[in-house]
């Protein structure tokens, strides 16, 4: 594994899984909610056909280029050893639910005129060495270029990867996840 992609790795199950907070609610179009239902839908057949290298392209090229700048690795050379580490982390769980709730998502539009939603997502899942856990997190749809990423925002690292790759998130305030022992 390269040297620099090892602070990384706790990275990637936080982008690839997905308690709103208080935001001014943004009348959305009928269009942006099938989009990112869309969007929901293709992720989560992905996620749950076992797909996990699939789920790196709901990530954002912006974050991808972020990251691949911090670790000064180039953006492709990082994607292929992502995908390699993503499906061999995800294989050592086993996961009983997966859904992110679109209906109760909070919509925004950032300063410079990004379309975004925060959205309930709840993961179950079977940990080696943790047993079974509920993790209640935030999922960050936004549309860019015509189209839907979803990012996990709910930790300071995850956020200040976001922030850095789209300052306008500055003054959104992002809430932090919960994870839960169910037995």
């Amino acid at each position: 594994m390269h040297k620099r992609l090892r602070p990384i790795r706790g990275l990637l199950l936080a982008f690839a899984i997905g308690i709103t907070p208080t935001l001014p609610v943004t009348a959305q179009t009928g269009q942006d909610i099938a989009e990112a239902r869309v969007a929901i839908e293709q992720f989560e057949a992905a996620f749950q056909a076992g797909e996990y290298s699939a789920l790196l392209t709901a990530m954002p090229p912006r974050i991808l280029n972020t990251i691949a700048t911090q670790s000064g690795i180039p953006a492709d050379t990082l994607v292929a050893q992502l995908e390699t580490q993503m499906t061999a982390m995800m294989s050592q769980m086993t996961f009983e639910s997966f859904g992110m709730d679109l209906q109760g998502a909070t919509w925004g539009e950032t300063s410079t005129g990004l379309t975004y939603a925060l959205v309930p997502t709840q993961t179950v899942m079977t940990q080696p060495g943790s047993g079974r856990i509920r993790s209640n997190t935030t999922t960050l749809l936004l549309n860019e270029d015509e189209a839907w990423y979803l990012i996990r925002v709910d930790s300071t690292q995850q956020t200040s990867i976001l922030r850095q790759a789209y300052p306008e998130f500055g003054s959104v305030d992002f809430p932090f996840g919960s994870m839960e022992v169910l037995d």
